[in-house]
């Protein structure tokens, strides 16, 4: 199937999974608290609030699922996490207990032999669009 949603984003609410393979799930980071609300778009473009409770997004790894109410918990998967995407969600200690900084390569007008590591600092939000390309 596919969604009637908007995919990737919703106003200006970024897309972090789906629930049952089809509705997309934002993470609003715009909440009056200062926290942040996952949800999904209902009934004539209406918010359904899936978390349980507003939240301080944590450190990395995130794992959103932490913060559903129970009955939308087996229902959700989440879009980047350390177990599916290592090279943008896995930040972690090696063996010595040094710090593993998440890292992204651009490959610049399509050459293979180029590229480079981009590191976002906290608080700075990094989006790709793939399907614009």
């Amino acid at each position: 199937g596919s969604s009637v949603q908007p995919i990737g984003s919703h106003e200006g609410n970024l897309q972090i999974g789906w629930l049952d393979h089809l509705e997309p799930v934002y993470l609003d980071c715009f909440r009056k608290s200062g926290k942040s609300a996952l949800y999904r778009v209902v009934n004539d473009d209406q918010r359904e609030m899936l978390s349980y409770n507003e939240f301080d997004v944590p450190r990395q790894p995130i794992e959103f699922v932490k913060s559903l109410r129970d009955e939308y918990k087996d229902r959700f998967e989440q879009i980047s996490t350390a177990r599916l995407d290592p090279r943008f969600a896995a930040v972690g200690y090696d063996n010595e207990k040094e710090m593993q900084v998440a890292q992204a390569s651009l490959l610049p007008d399509k050459e293979d032999a180029y590229f480079i590591d981009v590191i976002p600092k906290a608080g700075t939000l990094v989006l790709f669009d793939s399907v614009s390309l």
